[in-house]
């Protein structure tokens, strides 16, 4: 005879679906849930560690040896995805390492009751890689796509909690850092103008050939578009309210690593002009002409 299910029996059943809902967020008393969400989240972070540690090893490699390489994929039959590799870069990758190994260790306990978790490791990874990939571009293409993947993921990165205060601070970031973007188009448009080409060492190798009032407007370009990215004065408006605003771990990666990408990329635009940049200063004797001009004498810097 069938018996209907009584009421107790039906409360039952509910409390036991309500447990299974609810294994990846909470703890069944008594007992400790198992979380698949947590255990993903963690082996992210720990991913990130072991791929730091690579890319550590490598750029001592770049560093303290005569070792470089180029890599290059082709994406179409108009360009090609390019990295490559020496001193300069090397000791900029084993920077961002050091940072990027104790961040993520951090980033497992720290993320832990953070809504949507498994994204933020998505993206956390994502950043850090196209990090790598700016500081390894040997091209103009390649180096814009992931300049501008950089600075999508940063921006959504800031805004990650979604609050009022972080939603202004990305506007600004993602309008400060789109402005300097614009300017490098303009300076790399420059560049294969009178060069004829997207690859750096080939502009190396026609930089003699740019008249010198093009070389000054692109060092204006470069001061502007890795400027604002490097948070130089006047141009560092964005950083005081995104830096606050975004996740511990994520802030530390943006002050700590991400603005010394437009850093290193405007010394390669600065290294090319320290005559111009020594009169704009001004004449203060012949030792400080020297240090100007110790960082070079024209453009061939952007194909090292």
């Amino acid at each position: 005879m069938h018996r209907a299910p009584t009421k107790n029996g039906f409360l039952t059943r509910r409390v036991k679906c309500a447990i299974i809902i609810n294994m990846d967020t909470e703890e069944v008393e008594g007992s400790p849930s198992i979380s698949i969400p947590k255990i993903l989240n963690t082996l992210m972070y720990l991913f990130s560690v072991v791929a730091s540690l690579s890319f550590a090893i490598y750029g001592l490699q770049l560093l303290l040896t005569d070792f470089s390489f180029t890599i290059s994929f082709k994406a179409s039959s108009i360009f090609d995805f390019s990295f490559g590799g020496d001193a300069l870069s090397g000791f900029f990758i084993l920077l961002i390492s050091i940072l990027s190994i104790p961040v993520s260790l951090y980033s497992i306990g720290y993320t832990k009751h953070i809504n949507n978790k498994l994204l933020m490791a998505f993206l956390f990874n994502l950043f850090i890689l196209s990090m790598y990939a700016v500081i390894l571009s040997q091209n103009i293409i390649t180096f814009l796509v992931f300049w501008e993947t950089m600075s999508i993921l940063s921006y959504f990165l800031v805004i990650f909690e979604r609050d009022e205060k972080s939603v202004k601070a990305g506007l600004v970031y993602a309008v400060m850092t789109h402005i300097g973007t614009a300017f490098i188009i303009m300076l790399f448009l420059l560049l294969y103008y009178y060069s004829g080409s997207m690859v750096f060492s080939d502009i190396k190798a026609s930089s003699l050939n740019i008249p010198i009032e093009i070389k000054n407007i692109v060092f204006i370009f470069a001061l502007i578009g890795f400027g604002t990215k490097a948070g130089i004065i006047p141009l560092h408006t964005w950083l005081p309210r995104a830096h606050p605003t975004a996740p511990s771990n994520i802030s530390s990666l943006m002050s700590g690593v991400m603005i010394k990408t437009g850093g290193l990329w405007l010394y390669k635009g600065m290294h090319g002009y320290a005559r111009w940049w020594s009169r704009m200063v001004g004449h203060n004797g012949a030792n400080s002409g020297s240090r100007i001009r110790c960082v070079g004498c024209d453009i061939r810097s952007y194909g090292k």
